[in-house]
């Protein structure tokens, strides 16, 4: 994996990782959530380790498709919130753990991949809650880059925000 690479997907985990503070900063963003993943009958912890990895491998395969040969941290800080809604639900799982990295950027990476790795392999009930936090995803990046009545919204736009706001998750 070129260094190129392995730097996208630490801002694309740092990305994963902002997604839901940001998101929590609508109204009933994180009770909503809360409920719905209740309802899913998945653990809220377990349910947003998911989200963030999720988020994450749906930017990195935005950001590659976009760049369509060497991907770069670049061109996720301009790809629109909706290109990486579109990956999160037009995507199988399998289709964004190709990409992922050797090393993880650390254990709380690794502990969210190895979790979306043991859903996505696991079939039955898992692969419907994928399927339902995919969902739920969209719902989120679609809130969060029309939020500003701005809907080119960008990823380096929410991460600039989140990091005005002294966002850190």
């Amino acid at each position: 994996m070129s260094l190129d690479h392995r730097l996208l997907w630490h801002q694309c985990v740092h990305f994963g990782r902002v997604l839901l503070p940001m998101a929590d900063r609508q109204e009933f963003g994180r009770a909503r959530r809360h409920d719905t993943l209740r309802a899913w009958d998945i653990q809220i912890t377990e349910g947003e380790y998911l989200l963030e990895v999720f988020a994450a491998l749906a930017a990195q395969v935005a950001a590659v498709e976009v760049a369509s040969s060497a991907a770069s941290v670049a061109k996720l800080a301009s790809l629109p919130l909706s290109a990486v809604a579109d990956v999160a639900t037009g995507k199988q799982e399998f289709e964004l753990l190709v990409g992922v990295p050797d090393a993880p950027v650390d254990a709380r990476d690794e502990q969210g991949l190895a979790l979306l790795r043991l859903y996505a392999y696991s079939g039955g009930k898992y692969s419907r809650q994928l399927f339902r936090l995919s969902r739920e995803l969209r719902s989120i990046l679609l809130d969060l880059a029309t939020h500003e009545q701005r809907p080119a919204r960008t990823c380096g736009d929410l991460l600039r925000q989140a990091a005005e706001d002294d966002l850190h998750p």
